[in-house]
């Protein structure tokens, strides 16, 4: 393989061997010409080769074979990788740490962060579909992948007492639970302690006794019998 010969370099020489045109190239990778534009002037990295079909489809469109820009991309990203590192001693690392930690919120800027990231990561991909990422680190740093993912979830959902669960499978307590009074004794609380079947039972029967609640009195009746009673002090 050739030495210093990079893929902005051969795509760069083929479409000008092939009078082609970078907007036709970007069309056949999918991609847009701003794209291809910043990956030949050299302003983006090459995407690394295992994360796309990219270079399959611009080597077809430039009639080369379809492994070679992935070699070329993957050998220049190494390069690149090594340059960035050993062009850096450990007190200028120790700058670069110090000044990404120091900048507060409203002064961060891309350039803090690719100047702290970008020696540390090799390459990364997204899952579109589930929005999982896969980073794989320098691996002078770590041998292994890591994985982050965006879950949707809910609202954290507190746990169930035991002692509830035995109550509804105990359909001689619970058979005769309403929805709306099941909700009830599931939202219960106990800081610590662990009520038992037999517990849910009694709170259920507390929550039909009539004496433990007061009637509900509409505001017409509650008028008559303010009125009633004014009438009767009058007298």
């Amino acid at each position: 393989m050739e030495r210093h010969v990079d893929v902005c370099l051969v795509i760069k020489r083929r479409l000008k061997e092939l009078g082609l045109e970078q907007k036709g190239l970007a069309a056949a990778a999918e991609v847009t010409e701003s794209y291809v534009s910043q990956l030949l002037a050299r302003k983006k990295l090459p995407p690394a080769p295992d994360r796309t079909d990219i270079y399959e489809k611009m080597a077809a469109f430039l009639k080369l074979p379809g492994d070679r820009l992935s070699q070329l991309a993957e050998l220049q990203r190494k390069e690149e990788l090594k340059a960035r590192l050993a062009g850096r001693s450990y007190e200028q690392m120790r700058v670069t740490l110090l000044e990404f930690l120091d900048t507060d919120v409203f002064n961060l800027s891309p350039e803090n962060c690719v100047s702290f990231l970008d020696p540390l990561i090799e390459s990364w991909d997204v899952d579109l579909t589930t929005f999982a990422m896969e980073i794989v680190l320098n691996r002078r740093i770590a041998s292994d992948p890591r994985k982050f993912a965006f879950v949707e979830t809910g609202p954290d959902q507190p746990e169930v007492e035991p002692g509830f669960k035995e109550f509804l499978k105990d359909h001689s307590l619970s058979g005769t639970a309403t929805t709306e009074e099941i909700k009830l004794l599931k939202k219960m609380r106990f800081n610590g302690k662990r009520p038992t079947a037999l517990y849910y039972y009694r709170e259920l029967q507390s929550l039909r006794d009539p004496l433990h609640f007061r009637a509900p009195m509409n505001h017409a009746v509650h008028k008559k019998t303010q009125s009633q009673a004014k009438g009767s002090v009058v007298r």
